[in-house]
């Protein structure tokens, strides 16, 4: 199903940018999700144990904000996560519980970033190397723009 939004067109629709976003993010997750599982992860999960390893002693509620998941959900897929042994949590100052991963969670997250990769490679196969270095170059000053916004 081809959609008529900034598929080749010569004069794409701007205004369909969050909606091509969102649609190459929902893709993408369809295409890992079964990767995923022959390591005995969800994406959910992945993203999560990508989010800690990022942040080590990263918190419940800041996962909650850089995964886009509500706090009960992080909460849930870390308890899953720890009794795997991929992760450990420990009690920080007052109420607060910092993120780890652990030996066992760095190796499956490397066997999950080469999953992803095929899937990353076989999607940016349609664009030449100059433009998939300045299609990140650019997502990564979109990003920037919306964290520095948020601040």
């Amino acid at each position: 199903m081809t959609q008529a939004y900034g598929d080749g067109e010569s004069t794409p629709d701007l205004t369909s940018f969050g909606l091509l976003v969102k649609d190459i993010h929902h893709l993408s997750v369809r295409r890992a999700d079964p990767l995923v599982t022959r390591i005995g992860l969800t994406f959910a999960q992945f993203n999560l144990l990508k989010a800690i390893s990022r942040q080590p002693g990263i918190t419940g509620a800041d996962l909650a904000v850089v995964t886009l998941a509500t706090p009960q959900a992080v909460a849930q897929l870390s308890a899953r996560i720890e009794e795997t042994g991929y992760i450990r949590r420990e009690q920080l100052k007052g109420r607060s519980i910092g993120h780890y991963v652990t030996d066992s969670g760095s190796k499956v997250l490397a066997e999950g970033h080469e999953l992803m990769w095929s899937v990353h490679q076989k999607t940016l196969s349609v664009l030449t190397e100059q433009e998939k270095v300045e299609l990140v170059s650019m997502l990564g000053r979109l990003r920037a723009k919306l964290i520095e916004d948020l601040e």
